[in-house]
């Protein structure tokens, strides 16, 4: 959150499939529809309707076909501003947004979604037993990756030829630049997130084990929180050496030379990669997964004081 001398309160949003991010907080990346309350009270009223943000979101290419986008957006607004000490009970919160959208569908979505924010601009919630009344005055789209590496300042290592990627729940964005310049004809946005390299990993269990693992024990793994027997780690292990092979063989397909690249890894499968995939020296890997969040906070700024 980045409150302005005018008063003006910015908060960035990375939408992600499995989780929703913003500077301070991350969040499921699922909307539910509750019959009532939740029992830890984590929800949202909205029109006499609750709404819970838990599990795993599937990849939509295109959010705007219904109402649970913003909710989710108000959900994490007021989940942030609350982190950073904000009253909102009882009070008018307006914000302006900085959210992302994959780089290959920016073009093509980008006033899709300004238009699907600035025609709901106004909302009242009861969010954590709180009632507020909740606006968007204005949105900022970009694009992924490209808000993660000026979040980070790693925008200085753009000189030559960088490749960025950045693996999130549901998509490997790749992008690359040419003397800092965008090369758009080599950026893509596959359906090859961790959601995939779980998927690989559950198959290699199953054919070898006949056993599964659950989601949040894969991810606890590889954060190096999970704890697994001998057998088990290797044959897990092997698989995401093939995910990441195959990440690898991806940014080669679209002509990009990794031998004369710099490299940096961004998003959820930043760590997977720096562990597994065995890239050089010059790879860089952005660790912080609420990167692009902060990066949109930073472009949104930059632009207001530009009206200025």
């Amino acid at each position: 959150m980045i409150r302005l001398k005018n008063g003006k309160i910015i908060v960035g949003i990375d939408l992600g499939n499995s989780s929703i991010k913003t500077v301070n907080t991350v969040l499921p990346g699922d909307i539910k529809r509750i019959s009532g309350k939740a029992l830890n009270g984590d929800c949202i009223e909205v029109d006499g309707t609750y709404y819970s943000l838990e599990g795993h979101g599937s990849y939509v290419v295109d959010r705007t076909g219904d109402e649970k986008m913003y909710i989710q957006v108000a959900t994490a607004c007021l989940n942030e501003l609350q982190n950073q000490g904000v009253k909102i009970g009882g009070r008018d919160i307006s914000v302006v947004i900085g959210i992302g959208i994959a780089p290959q569908h920016w073009n093509k979505l980008n006033e899709k979604y300004k238009k699907y924010f600035q025609s709901r601009r106004n909302m009242t919630v009861r969010y954590q037993e709180k009632m507020v009344k909740f606006s968007i005055e204005d949105v900022y789209v970009m694009p992924q990756g490209i808000a993660g590496i000026i979040g980070t300042g790693d925008y200085k290592k753009l000189h030559n030829q960088t490749v960025v990627v950045d693996i999130g729940g549901g998509t490997l964005d790749i992008l690359s630049f040419q003397d800092k310049k965008l090369q758009e004809s080599q950026v893509c946005s596959e359906v090859f997130g961790m959601e995939q390299a779980y998927e690989i990993v559950k198959h290699h269990l199953n054919d070898r084990f006949c056993r599964d693992i659950s989601q949040v024990a894969f991810e606890s793994y590889i954060k190096g929180k999970q704890w697994l027997s001998e057998e088990l780690e290797d044959t897990v292990d092997e698989a995401l050496k093939e995910y990441c092979a195959e990440v690898i063989h991806t940014i080669e397909r679209k002509k990009i030379d990794l031998s004369i690249c710099n490299v940096i890894v961004m998003g959820g499968g930043a760590h997977v990669m720096k562990k597994y995939s065995h890239l050089d020296e010059r790879t860089s890997y952005i660790l912080n997964v609420n990167a692009n969040a902060y990066g949109y906070e930073v472009m949104c700024e930059t632009k207001l004081q530009g009206r200025n």
